[in-house]
């Protein structure tokens, strides 16, 4: 059994590497599962960083939560998380919160050795089987021992110890921002430019979209600007560019900075305030009827989301709304 800190030296050298090349880098901490939680709570010790996110159904490690929808995660930006496998491993919140990881930061995955995994008894997997069904073990889980065995990760092992170190890129990472520029562009466009031509932004998560909303905001300094999304806290990224962007400061819990003002899509539909533009981020979240009674309202309206991580309303948003905009607005982009 290995006792060391997992903030040691290893750790120590690697953390600029990867903040350096802006590499988001998974390291896995696999044992017992007492013995996880106190490696993962002295890691937290050590990093003392305030964007932080744990998750985990235990009250053990410091600061957890366990959101009970996948959308409670979207949207928002840490530089260390902590996914607790031993709360279940349930995909949608595997998947969401890996998205949230800025550049350059730590997915750190809690689990049982990889050799036990196979037959682990995960407490997620009755969530997952039909009436009557009594699996034992997880294909999910047989197949991801197999992913992480075979991939090059930082892992600290309670019998093993630290596995071989993956190599980090020594050159300085570099972020294209032409796509996102584009859709600044096309943000001002479409709030300037003629009404009922709706836009809708699509991307893989973590690509800054919500950035994109909020640096576009900046720039329409003249225009009431009303955004929406079903979390606040997914629109973060949008109202902390918006405040760099016009040099004014922000804080968390804001809902409004200067020209830019949050309403929740249930209210924004109650009161219909009345603005230039209204942006819709992760709209996918948003129930198809809510989505169209903006459009009936709102002759200037932006839509950005990602469809990874979201189920039913996110099917709704790729199939029901888009044809439905392709069938109602000639001009949509």
């Amino acid at each position: 059994m290995h006792d060391y800190k997992p903030f040691n030296s290893l750790i120590s050298n690697i953390l600029p590497q990867i903040a350096y090349a802006k590499h988001r880098q998974l390291l896995l901490i696999t044992g017992e599962q007492n013995w996880c939680y106190q490696q993962a709570n002295e890691l937290l010790k050590q990093l003392c960083h305030p964007l932080v996110k744990v998750l985990s159904t235990s009250g053990e490690l410091t600061d957890s939560s366990w959101p009970e929808h996948t959308h409670q995660i979207l949207g928002q930006e840490f530089q260390y998380v902590i996914y607790d496998g031993f709360s279940g491993l349930v995909p949608d919140k595997f998947a969401a919160l890996s998205g949230t990881v800025q550049a350059g930061g730590l997915f750190i995955l809690l689990l049982p050795e990889l050799a036990d995994l196979q037959h682990w008894c995960d407490p997620a997997l009755e969530t997952f089987q039909s009436f009557a069904q009594q699996r034992q073990h997880s294909y999910f889980n047989q197949r991801l021992a197999g992913l992480l065995t075979n991939n090059s990760l930082l892992h600290f092992s309670q019998t093993e110890g630290w596995q071989p170190l993956p190599k980090v890129s020594a050159e300085a990472g570099v972020l294209s921002l032409t796509e996102q520029q584009y859709c600044v562009e096309q943000i001002i466009k479409t709030a300037t430019g003629r009404a009922n031509r709706p836009l809708l932004i699509s991307a893989d998560r973590g690509r800054g979209k919500s950035a994109a909303l909020g640096l576009a905001a900046a720039k329409l300094s003249d225009k009431n600007i009303i955004i929406c999304s079903q979390q606040f806290t997914a629109l973060h990224s949008c109202f902390k560019h918006f405040a760099a962007e016009r040099g004014c400061h922000y804080q968390a819990q804001q809902k409004q900075l200067a020209n830019l003002r949050y309403i929740a899509p249930d209210q924004l539909l109650s009161e219909q305030p009345q603005c230039d533009v209204l942006l819709v981020d992760e709209a996918a979240a948003i129930p198809v009827p809510m989505l169209i009674k903006m459009l009936d309202h709102y002759p200037r309206i932006v839509f950005a989301s990602t469809m990874i991580g979201y189920e039913g309303n996110g099917r709704g948003y790729t199939l029901r709304f888009k044809r439905y905009l392709e069938k109602h607005y000639k001009n949509i982009r």
